[in-house]
């Protein structure tokens, strides 16, 4: 007897939405045949960021209670991808370039950035 295909509906677009949808990708190859549909509900129009990362409810100088090693990365590690931004935009974030560093706490606003582009 084959299996219904499911869907998965998926409320908030934050950290926790991205790790789960990046565990689906994961194990694709397993998922594919049970998983029809992945919907994800999201009221931001900041797709990734969750409430503590988006700056319509932080700001520059509230930090991330995490620092960069601790972080599991989806695609690119925090200071990976922030050592690939330009001047303008670390200097837009707080972030000095010489000083990236993967045991740094940064500001939420970078750690929402990230996420968003990941």
């Amino acid at each position: 007897m084959k299996s219904a295909a499911m869907k998965l509906a998926m409320i908030g677009s934050g950290p926790s939405a991205l790790y789960l949808l990046k565990h689906v990708l994961d194990e694709v190859t397993l998922l594919k045949r049970h998983l029809q549909e992945i919907v994800v509900f999201e009221k931001s129009p900041f797709f990734g960021m969750g409430m503590p990362y988006n700056p319509l409810t932080t700001d520059r100088f509230n930090l991330a209670n995490i620092a960069s090693e601790e972080m599991p990365p989806l695609h690119d590690a925090l200071v990976d991808w922030l050592r690939g931004q330009d001047a303008r935009d670390l200097e837009e974030m707080g972030v000095e370039s010489d000083g990236i560093d993967p045991g740094k706490i940064y500001p939420r606003l970078v750690l929402g950035r990230c996420l968003q582009a990941q």
